[in-house]
């Protein structure tokens, strides 16, 4: 295999499931992905979920060998493979040459999840409620996912001893994931499946992938974590990204094209820290 699946359907499904032909998953998948919808209130957004029947050796390259899934939104479909990027899209065969960019889109955000996630129950469930939730940060408050998602892409240039667990966005969906799938498939089987992937990303010598595994596994899922988190007037280990780090991200923002995100200089940086714009900040997240 050359890491490009052979067998990839590009034409959206209407009610934007796509299972590849496989009749299994989708009998086993979607039903408990439907139950996993249950517990969110999801954004007006269009979502396409890809479940994939083979992997992608660049997919793997590109999120990380050890990926389970993610979300993404329209804007950010450029460096994926074609079939993904036409999920987006309405099928061709149905363009005509007045339809404006807009009429040719099918589907806002995307959710994928891998081909081996999509052969264990509980690591389906775990993952789809993982990527839901960053689909409800994107979709509630657009511009703190903004700076969410750049520290996570260059987090090496700010702290070179974090790891993706250490941000907000990601603390929550772990929180958010575990509560979900403790209720849908039990504790002991959430407790089992995490304490399994710990093991075997140790044996891969994976620290970053341990640690956010062992968080996983540790955390109380009733832990009422605050991704705003001034506004959730959080404390204590759970609030990594507090006040203290405001110096250091100021200094690294001024080095950096991410020092704006909605317009306003350095805004970010008090939604990051604070959960809320600062008194030269015009607007805040709602």
């Amino acid at each position: 295999m050359n890491g490009v699946p052979k067998l990839q359907p590009v034409t959206p499904q209407q009610d934007g499931w796509n299972f590849n032909g496989s009749n299994t998953n989708e009998s086993a998948l979607k039903p408990i992905c439907q139950e996993v919808e249950k517990h969110f209130a999801l954004p007006t957004r269009r979502l396409y979920r890809y479940f994939a029947v083979e992997d992608d050796l660049y997919l793997a390259g590109l999120m990380g060998a050890h990926f389970r899934g993610f979300h993404i939104p329209l804007s950010g479909r450029n460096d994926l493979p074609e079939y993904v990027r036409e999920c987006f899209f309405r099928p061709f065969e149905e363009y005509d040459a007045t339809m404006t960019f807009e009429q040719m889109v099918a589907f806002d955000n995307l959710i994928y999840v891998r081909y081996d996630t999509c052969s264990n129950t509980v690591g389906c469930v775990i993952t789809y409620a993982h990527e839901l939730q960053h689909f409800m940060q994107y979709g509630h408050t657009p511009r703190l996912w903004a700076v969410n998602s750049a520290l996570y892409h260059n987090l090496g240039a700010f702290d070179a001893t974090a790891t993706p667990i250490d941000i907000p966005h990601e603390r929550e969906a772990n929180v958010i994931s575990k509560r979900v799938a403790e209720k849908i498939c039990g504790e002991e089987a959430v407790r089992k499946y995490a304490q399994e992937q710990i093991r075997l990303m140790e044996a891969a010598h994976e620290p970053a992938q341990a640690a956010r595994l062992v968080f996983f596994r540790d955390v109380i899922p009733s832990t009422e974590y605050g991704y705003v988190a001034v506004r959730a007037e959080v404390q204590g280990p759970d609030r990594f990204w507090d006040r203290r780090y405001s110096a250091e991200l100021v200094a690294w923002a001024t080095t950096t094209e991410l020092a704006v995100v909605c317009g306003v200089r350095h805004h970010w940086i008090c939604l990051l820290c604070f959960g809320s714009s600062c008194e030269k900040c015009s607007g805040g997240e709602s």
